[in-house]
């Protein structure tokens, strides 16, 4: 339990860190957003990236093909590695189709 609270407290100063607001992003919602990377066999930074990529995108951003496709890890590179190399044009492109998939 401490360690999923540390969790949490990790999403939200990143979120903070970002200069993006909070309000929307409570601690409930972040908990099901690890839950959700827990499921998907995520753990440490990989996990914790998922939950504020999540908190600020949307919490199913999971489902956008891309994403998919990340977490279906190889054995080269994590999770982390793989989004970190997207640009800002990759995910304002998957904000966009997530909007318009609704």
């Amino acid at each position: 339990m401490l360690g999923r609270v540390h969790r949490i407290e990790q999403v939200l100063k990143s979120i903070r860190d970002a200069g993006e607001a909070l309000e929307e992003r409570g601690p409930r919602k972040i908990d099901a957003l690890l839950i959700k990377g827990e499921n998907y066999g995520l753990s440490g930074e990989d996990l914790v990236v998922f939950a504020v990529q999540g908190a600020l995108i949307s919490p199913d951003f999971d489902q956008h093909p891309a994403v998919a496709a990340a977490l279906r890890q190889d054995s080269v590179r994590t999770y982390t590695e793989i989004t970190s190399r997207w640009t800002d044009e990759h995910w304002a492109q998957i904000i966009h189709d997530l909007a318009h998939a609704a």
